[in-house]
């Protein structure tokens, strides 16, 4: 109930307005318990006679005539998908946003259709047919690596986590070691950064005896020290056993050296493989939105001057504020003393390495975590669109989960539904589409749209992860409408190209703001006070 009541209140809504709406939850809970107790069914792991009889793991994947929908009466996000992956290979996997790329990866995973959607065609991985084994006998030859890194935790604690997957405790401790968490044997897995979060689902993937590791975005949320870590972590991996590796991920730069072929998916077809000579020249980059990860992303948009539409905006009038924050989280100090302010008109990005209390500031700011020691000032309602946007649904459909907010607010209804109808253009999606279903990144969009009411303040927490060149944009664009109308935006980013883009960029390190650069005609590096 807690968790429920922070969710809402960072979307800028209260408990007790929702009480009198709360009929209208009943479905979420009806149409949810089918799927744990199918998901139970399907998913449960497999006792050991299952494992003797699985086929020999030979490393590869074969796929034929493969046609993937998320439900029978939507369309298909893959058509007629052949392929075939010896093993050893280091396949990259190219495209647009939502051209397929985590439908083809949960489908080779077995997420599809043990967990969710269906298939048609035929979908071998180290030798088993995925739609005739228990998912327990697949994960334990081919690991999938999730957007949201919380859904691929089961451990209460670092070391439960690591130890399900490595075959000893030495292996587990190595693992861990790599990815810079040898210090959190005993952190609870709910208490760690998203940041955290990746590094321990890929210290596990690191740990396991999986001959196939299908990695789905898995850079978008860790800092440069992580990537590093991460790339470290790949080429232990391959020095010790052969694998096989698909990935996709928008920080081509540091895979490029270790891709063997290059697959390109646009609007659910494949096309031809490339080498990846071929595929890292400018010309492929450019269709499928990846040059924007060097910096290129939505130039020039948040404009220094606020003023628009014949309005000048009143900018630089604070409107929240934290002084002296001290925050402890379950005997844990994050925060040790941060002062922070957000001003009308203003965007500010928020930086630092994982772990480091950035989300922390950001959740006690919007209302969500109460500070032990210090003050949280707020001009106006503070919203928060979480890093795993997942978490702030409350509705089965786009279009009822755009309505939530308008509702519980009790706006006029041609008001609510022209919100709705912006909403849903906005973000591309059908108005009947499951937010459960969606791609992480559609969910973050979707939860902003809804977020988007009457709010002074909204917090992004890594908006931009999981989005090429044009959803950044598209994200950015709407941010500059925000400041145009005079409201303060803060993004928790590790995106540099998006902290230019900011006006000022504050950087958090253990618990403290390290410095701050302010962007006026110059960039000015100041002190933090």
């Amino acid at each position: 109930m807690v968790a429920l009541t922070q969710s809402l209140l960072i979307r800028g809504l209260r408990w007790d307005s929702v009480i009198a709406n709360i009929r209208n939850l009943v479905p979420l809970g009806v149409a949810i318990i089918p799927r744990i107790i199918d998901n139970t069914q399907k998913a449960t792991f497999a006792s050991q006679s299952h494992r003797r009889s699985a086929p020999k793991d030979d490393g590869t994947i074969a796929v034929r005539d493969l046609y993937v929908r998320y439900g029978a009466n939507l369309p298909d996000v893959l058509q007629g998908i052949d392929l075939a992956v010896p093993s050893g290979e280091f396949l990259y996997l190219a495209g647009k946003s939502a051209a397929g790329k985590t439908t083809l990866l949960r489908t080779l995973g077995g997420v599809i259709p043990r967990v969710m959607g269906e298939f048609r065609g035929r979908v071998v991985v180290s030798g088993m047919a995925t739609h005739e084994v228990p998912l327990a006998v697949l994960t334990a030859s081919a690991r999938y690596v999730a957007p949201d890194p919380f859904a691929s935790i089961h451990g209460l604690t670092v070391g439960q986590e690591i130890s399900f997957l490595a075959p000893d405790e030495n292996a587990a401790h190595e693992a861990l070691g790599v990815m810079g968490l040898a210090d959190l044997w005993d952190r609870e897995t709910t208490k760690l950064s998203g940041g955290q979060q990746v590094r321990l689902v890929l210290a596990g993937a690191l740990a396991s005896e999986a001959r196939i590791f299908l990695l789905d975005a898995p850079m978008q949320e860790l800092d440069p020290e992580g990537r590093v870590a991460f790339m470290e972590a790949l080429a232990i991996l391959r020095s010790r056993r052969p694998c096989t590796i698909v990935v996709a991920d928008p920080f081509w730069q540091d895979l490029a050296s270790y891709t063997n072929r290059v697959i390109v998916l646009e609007e659910g077809r494949l096309l031809a493989p490339l080498v990846p000579e071929d595929f890292f020249a400018e010309t492929w980059l450019a269709r499928c939105h990846l040059q924007s990860r060097e910096g290129a992303a939505a130039p020039n948009l948040i404009p220094l001057s606020l003023e628009g539409e014949g309005q000048r905006v009143r900018a630089g009038e604070v409107v929240a504020t934290l002084e002296g924050v001290h925050v402890a989280l379950e005997g844990t100090q994050i925060l040790h003393g941060v002062d922070f302010a957000a001003r009308q008109g203003e965007l500010v990005a928020v930086m630092g390495p994982n772990g480091s209390g950035k989300t922390t500031a950001m959740l006690t700011l919007a209302g969500a975590i109460k500070p032990q020691k210090g003050a949280v000032r707020t001009r106006g309602r503070v919203g928060y669109v979480f890093q795993h946007a997942q978490l702030q649904t409350v509705a089965m459909t786009v279009e009822e989960e755009l309505a939530f907010g308008p509702r519980v607010l009790r706006w006029p209804e041609p008001a609510a539904k022209a919100f709705v109808m912006e909403g849903a253009a906005w973000t591309g999606l059908g108005r009947d589409a499951c937010p459960i279903d969606l791609h992480p990144a559609d969910v973050r969009m979707l939860m902003i749209a809804a977020c988007n009411t009457d709010l002074s303040t909204l917090i992004l927490d890594e908006p931009t992860i999981g989005l090429d060149g044009a959803g950044i944009e598209k994200v950015m664009q709407l941010v500059k409408e925000l400041l145009l109308h005079g409201k303060a935006v803060v993004i928790i980013t590790h995106d540099q190209a998006i902290a230019g883009q900011a006006h000022r960029v504050v950087t958090i390190r253990d618990g403290l703001v390290e410095h701050i650069r302010e962007r006026r005609n110059s960039q000015e590096v100041l002190p933090a006070r």
